[in-house]
């Protein structure tokens, strides 16, 4: 081969070899690009999972489910706490109060918007046996039912992210009623969860408001207490417990401040429910106005349908959060025995009673029946005489 071939030969060889060199650089290269993208894949990812946490543990921290617990009320050592079981907590000085003071503020924070409802003196019942008795017609009240002042109360009482994300709670019909009609005036979106045991009507009455969710699911209402109780967490609602919420139970005790307007010697609280907090707030608004009327707490013994979920609340386990307890009612300038004597009613006599109270009145009260079905008994022989 000619020296010149031969350098022809060798300077395509060469170039070839550059070729193929940089051929291999740029899949290099192109491998470079790849992982990186994978890598910046990866990035977003891990970032998109944080941002997730973040928010699943931002929503977490705003759960509130708080409720009061009646723990002694027949002795002097009278407790009342407040169990904050959900993560967002009150900040230290502002703890719920129940007290006079507390609920005699309520009296006028609700002054006009809730109906002042009449206190009538019977002159049919019982009339022949020496008993005067009146009568205070919560009835009256637009949703029927004392609950609309706890409710009303309430409701206006949680922050304008509360209002916003809404409120949830069980019910089996009639406070879920009270609830959508008060969230509907107020704007403020509502999930009620109700056992499959619900009346189909009341079912459908929740459901003709456009801010109001209706969940039908359990047989009991813990079953629903549990439903709700993981909707709230999940959603970020606020759960309101409607027999035991501390303003539930400030906005209703109200009541006791009207009663004392009459001139009044006893007054009988009914209740269906064992350590009812309810009559033990209306009580403190009446030994507030005047410790000498004596209180009397008349409880029914047919079943309590939220015995069960009051056992679970009172649970300081129940979400493996930890709670914050506190005395909730400090007494004072009154005794400490602010209900007076403790009686029960049979069914039998309640329903006794009932008719009664239709046949004199002209209206079922299932709650004024329990407290007529007291003087039936003859427990109550002593008041003969008293207003």
């Amino acid at each position: 081969m000619s020296p010149k071939k031969k350098r022809q030969k060798q300077k395509e060889t060469a170039m070839q070899s550059i070729e193929i060199a940089m051929q291999s650089m740029e899949t290099a290269m192109q491998s470079m690009e790849t992982a990186m993208q994978s890598t910046e894949t990866e990035m977003q990812s891990t970032e998109t999972a944080m941002q997730s946490m973040e928010t699943m543990l931002t929503i977490s921290w705003r759960f509130s489910y708080t409720v009061a617990r009646t723990l002694k009320r027949q002795d002097c050592n009278f407790t009342w706490n407040v169990i904050e079981k959900g993560y967002n907590k009150s900040a230290p000085g502002q703890e719920y109060e129940i007290s006079y003071a507390i609920i005699k503020q309520a009296r006028t924070f609700l002054k006009r918007r809730i109906l002042k409802t009449p206190c009538f003196q019977s002159e049919r019942i019982l009339d022949r046996n020496d008993f005067n008795i009146y009568l205070k017609k919560e009835l009256y009240q637009v949703t029927d039912s004392i609950k609309a002042r706890g409710v009303i109360y309430s409701l206006l009482h949680l922050s304008k992210e509360q209002k916003c994300k809404g409120v949830i709670t069980i019910s089996t019909g009639s406070f879920a009623f009270i609830l959508c009609h008060y969230t509907h005036r107020y704007n403020i979106p509502i999930t009620v969860v109700l056992p499959t045991t619900t009346i189909e009507e009341k079912i459908k009455i929740c459901q003709r408001y456009p801010l109001s969710r209706v969940i039908v699911r359990g047989d009991t209402l813990l079953e629903a207490h549990r439903t709700a109780l993981d909707i709230a967490m999940r959603e970020d609602l606020f759960y309101f417990d409607g027999n035991d919420h501390p303003n539930m139970l400030i906005g209703q005790a109200t009541l006791g401040i009207e009663i004392m307007e009459q001139q009044i010697d006893v007054v009988l609280l009914p209740t269906a429910i064992e350590g009812c907090g309810l009559t033990t707030a209306i009580a403190i608004a009446i030994k507030g106005c005047n410790s000498k009327i004596t209180v009397i707490e008349v409880r029914g013994t047919n079943s309590d349908l939220f015995q069960e979920v009051k056992k679970q609340t009172d649970s300081p386990k129940e979400l493996n959060i930890p709670t914050k307890e506190y005395v909730a009612c400090p007494l004072r300038n009154m005794p400490h025995c602010v209900i007076d004597r403790f009686i029960s009613v049979t069914p039998e006599l309640i329903h006794s009673a009932s008719i009664q109270l239709h046949k004199s009145e002209c209206y079922y009260d299932c709650y004024g029946a329990i407290a007529l079905a007291a003087i039936l008994s003859g427990q109550l022989d002593d008041l003969q005489g008293k207003r």
